[in-house]
């Protein structure tokens, strides 16, 4: 077994495993922890052959890794060591067998270093090894002994509607100031510049999830967010720890603690149980770790305020942090009173009640005027929707007052100000406001991801989808180097959609197929649902509705289970998509029926619309078309447009025109679709634009313009396939097909009957194509 003590050195690095560094000529190199847990492997068994799958097992204990992973894994290690793919003089790769690490390794043990200090006439003495710590294992942390410790020390020993839109959560609660300003107050000026953030080789991320508030007074269920807030803020400034709370994780569905933190990317994960007795409160604590057996502890505390104190202190010995000797009053929450305070007034904000958690937040705030972490809840808290200009001047007003170096905690105010924005409709002035906090992110790659995240939803909202996807895909690169599941699900779920909207569904089908092995891998049947939503989207639109309707309907039954209504709604809408193109007319009629009872039943207003919508599309199928169906769709559109959803609100407009059409309106529909494209947005939309092609192209029919509209149908045909929009590909093919077969085009007509039997054979549309295509020669060979 290898040492835990020893360090390992090769060339001119050296890998210290008690401090988790790598150093090249006594300088820190940072490696992600996946890189750096390879390369102490490796480096332990010089010249051994080791394979994927022991990898898997011994280094990162059978974690979901896949093969595209591993070899990320194996590329930055070599980058780390100035080596590369073609030279491999440090990492070899055997191909088909695995990988051997070259070079010749020095082994250092912590006696070595000792003589070495002894002979150089150092006064520098190393503390002496811990027996306890030794027996942990090279996988432990330096301080996981300690924790054990305290683990088990006596009691009274002192943490679209769509499922992409997972921003949501940061509106709940102030997020990590990812910032520390200056030195350590108290701390000696050599020792605050060795423990300088920019030097540490990686955060440990704690994720302090909702406390219980056993006590049975509802009077303190501030314990549950937002004590567990107050205490994700004292811990966060710990030297060496990055910690998310309850308002970051409100999205992470429920499950054993152990696993809902390893789906956040932590390493640790706090939750407590407060109950009271004579008195006194016992606080009962589980602190979840990504290697080895929980910790669990209990401690009494005579009042509320020194709970998330005594909490985060834990929490952070437990992980190895490093609190500062004396906080800087920017970064602290002030006295007991004040954390109080503040803790009800975050709870209160949770709950929406915005007069109290401001009353509560102004008040911490007179106790502790320095507060940054204060000043961004209460300008938070204090934003009034129904007011947006008084709250832009709040806003104003109090990031005037923020230091100049707070630079971070500028970037964290502006990114939740504008997601709120989002939330309230005024896009583009969130638009200003998200932009501005990419300037001042830093190297906060977590926050970086979620401004960039937030950025693209607002992009999709005024429907520039270039900038979107450059923004979101620039969200998955960081996140897929952040090690946090949850998150980087969260923003593939985002780009199937996105990739969806723009037409792209092959790709849109990737991302919904790894965000869905993302979540199986974590168990979350919630998250797994959404998953097989989106993937039942495009299955659908490719063509492969058996396989769609599987997907939705083991989704369906998941949701419903679970009774995530909004879930329940989307899954029968779909299901009613695709069985209108199975030509189950009455069974989507009825799963329509039943979607609409699951949006009245919780007043969702914009589901009720959805509702609508699809039915029209239904009756159009059924050639069920009246007057009626004419003044819903534009109610439809109407309330499309009151809600600010744009593309949602275009697309209605093409189907008024079919509508129109169908109606033998042509006037009419030819002013639909001229309306259409002076929205804006819709010259930067193809998906919309080859929709509305389509279209006209029915009206040029419905004119008596058949040549034109066949050209117009073949290039909308060409466009889609260029795309990749496979859907509108086939239904244009078989409108071409149907005229050209009127043309008595044959060679037309087969060539599109080819492009649509590729995408479905079986749709009822494909089939009635192939079945006028036989009954046209003969027709064409009688006198």
């Amino acid at each position: 077994m290898a040492d835990p003590s020893a360090s390992y050195r090769f060339d001119n690095f050296e890998i210290d495993p008690a401090a988790r560094q790598l150093l090249r000529d006594g300088v820190p190199v940072e490696v992600q922890g996946l890189v750096f847990d390879l390369l102490l492997f490796m480096a332990q068994r010089p010249g051994e052959l080791l394979s994927k799958e022991r990898l898997l097992d011994e280094v990162w204990r059978n974690q979901h890794l896949t093969d595209a992973t591993i070899a990320q894994a194996v590329r930055k290690a070599r980058a780390a060591l100035g080596d590369d793919g073609r030279t491999q003089s440090i990492i070899r790769t055997v191909h088909g067998r695995g990988v051997r690490f070259e070079a010749e390794v020095e082994v250092v043990t912590v006696d070595a270093a000792r003589a070495a200090i002894a002979a150089n006439g150092s006064a520098s003495t190393l503390p002496p090894v811990d027996s306890t710590q030794a027996a942990v294992g090279r996988h432990a942390s330096p301080d996981a002994a300690s924790a054990e410790a305290v683990a088990a020390a006596p009691a009274s020993t002192p943490l679209w509607r769509r499922p992409a839109l997972w921003l949501a959560a940061a509106a709940l609660g102030v997020a990590a100031l990812a910032w520390h300003q200056g030195t350590e107050t108290g701390s000696p000026p050599a020792a605050s510049a060795s423990h300088a953030p920019a030097e540490s080789p990686r955060l440990q991320r704690v994720a302090v999830f909702a406390f219980e508030n056993a006590t049975g007074d509802a009077d303190l269920d501030w314990f549950e967010r937002g004590l567990a807030t107050a205490t994700r803020d004292l811990l966060d400034p710990s030297q060496g720890i990055q910690a998310i709370g309850p308002g970051d994780l409100a999205e992470v569905p429920d499950g054993d603690l152990a696993q809902r933190s390893a789906f956040a990317g932590a390493a640790f994960g706090l939750d407590a149980s407060i109950a009271r007795e004579g008195g006194r409160f016992v606080v009962d604590w589980t602190l979840a770790r990504a290697r080895g057996e929980p910790l669990r502890g209990q401690f009494h505390a005579a009042d509320t305020s020194l709970i998330a104190r005594e909490l985060a202190r834990l929490a952070s010995d437990a992980a190895g942090g490093r609190p500062p000797l004396q906080p800087a009053p920017e970064l602290d929450l002030g006295d007991p009173l004040a954390i109080e305070l503040y803790s009800r007034g975050m709870e209160a904000f949770m709950h929406d009640d915005r007069e109290q958690a401001m009353a509560l937040l102004s008040a911490a705030r007179s106790r502790a005027p320095a507060s940054i972490p204060l000043q961004i809840a209460a300008t938070v808290a204090g934003f009034d929707p129904a007011d947006v200009p008084a709250s832009l001047q709040r806003y104003r007003e109090h990031i005037a007052t923020l230091p100049t170096d707070a630079t971070g905690a500028r970037s964290q105010l502006q990114f939740q100000i504008g997601d709120l924005l989002w939330y309230a409709g005024e896009v583009q002035q969130a638009q200003g406001l998200l932009e501005a906090a990419l300037v001042d992110v830093g190297a906060d790659a977590a926050l970086h991801a979620r401004i960039l995240n937030s950025l693209s939803f607002v992009e999709q909202s005024l429907l520039r989808y270039d900038d979107a996807w450059t923004h979101a895909r620039a969200a998955e690169a960081l996140l897929r180097d952040l090690d946090d599941p949850y998150r980087l699900s969260m923003a593939l779920t985002n780009l199937g959609y996105l990739a969806e909207d723009m037409g792209r569904l092959a790709e849109a089908g990737g991302y919904h197929e790894e965000a869905m092995r993302i979540r199986e891998a974590h168990g979350f049947p919630s998250l797994i649902a959404a998953s097989r939503y989106g993937l039942g989207r495009i299955l659908r639109r490719s063509g492969r509705f058996d396989e769609a309707a599987a997907q939705l309907e083991a989704a369906l039954q998941t949701v419903e289970e679970l009774e995530l209504l909004h879930d329940v709604f989307d899954n029968l809408e779909e299901l009613a998509e695709v069985r209108m193109r199975q030509r189950a007319f009455d069974e989507a009629d009825a799963l329509l029926v039943r979607a609409r009872a699951v949006a009245a039943g919780h007043d969702d207003a914009l589901g009720m619309i959805w509702e609508r919508q699809v039915r029209t599309r239904l009756q159009l199928r059924r050639g069920q078309v009246d007057a009626a169906t004419r003044a819903a769709h534009e109610a439809v559109i109407r309330d499309f447009e009151s809600l600010g959803e744009r593309q949602d609100a275009l697309r209605a407009r093409i189907e008024l025109a079919q509508v129109l059409l169908a109606l033998g309106d042509a006037k009419p529909a030819a002013d639909a679709l001229v309306s259409a494209t002076q929205v804006e947005g819709f010259s930067a939309n193809p998906v919309l634009q080859i929709e509305h092609a389509v279209c006209f192209a029915q009206l040029q029919v419905a004119q008596g313009r058949q040549q034109d509209a066949l050209s117009a149908l073949l290039e909308a045909v060409a466009r889609a396939k260029q795309i990749g929009v496979l859907d509108i590909e086939a239904e244009a093919a078989i409108s071409a097909g149907q005229l050209a077969l009127s043309r008595r085009d044959l060679a037309t007509a087969g060539r599109m009957l080819a492009v649509a039997r590729a995408w479905s054979p079986g749709y009822y549309r494909t089939t009635a194509l192939a079945e006028a295509m036989q009954v046209e020669p003969v027709a064409a060979s009688l006198p």
